[in-house]
């Protein structure tokens, strides 16, 4: 009966050795064999014990967001060029009434570019544009005037012919 004990607990002590060698994680692949996939419990478990901090850190970006968004000024800025002359002599002769009427061409000395800057600023025809503008922006005639410009562009003689208005 000895003998039997002894080849037992041999045979116990055999298998307590060879179970030590063996790496940490073996003997859990046969318990969950059944399962398969990805085990997302521990990251929901992760979220939920973080909710309020992950909550509470997205409703303070938002209201960053919406204070800097909400607080900036309402601002249009636009740019425009108006050619106020034909660019040659090619394409006074391709106008209808300069063909009609030869005596309607404008001289080149006729174009009064300090007149034609002034009567685009003027508040005859400024007003009727911030009345339109007005709908949308909070805009006067006082607040448009003053930061547009209105001049004429271009370094050499055929490009003097232009108005150009920017920053609105």
């Amino acid at each position: 009966m000895k003998s039997e004990q002894d080849e037992q607990s041999i045979a116990l002590m055999q298998a307590y050795e060879q179970a030590e060698y063996l790496p940490q994680g073996a003997l859990e692949g046969t318990r969950n064999a059944g399962k398969q996939g990805l085990n997302i419990q521990p990251m929901w478990r992760l979220i939920r014990r973080n909710l309020l901090l992950i909550g509470g850190i997205n409703f303070l970006v938002a209201g960053v967001v919406a204070y800097l968004v909400l607080s900036r000024p309402l601002t249009y800025e636009g740019e425009f060029q108006l050619l106020v002359e034909p660019v040659n002599s090619a394409g006074k002769l391709t106008d209808p009434a300069a063909i009609a009427r030869p005596e309607a061409l404008p001289d080149e000395a006729g174009l009064d570019y300090s007149t034609l800057i002034r009567v685009l600023k003027s508040p005859k025809v400024l007003t009727k544009i911030v009345d339109q503008i007005s709908t949308k922006y909070p805009l006067s005639y006082n607040n448009l005037i003053k930061d547009m410009q209105v001049e004429r562009i271009g370094q050499e003689e055929f490009d003097k012919n232009k108005i150009d208005s920017s920053r609105l």
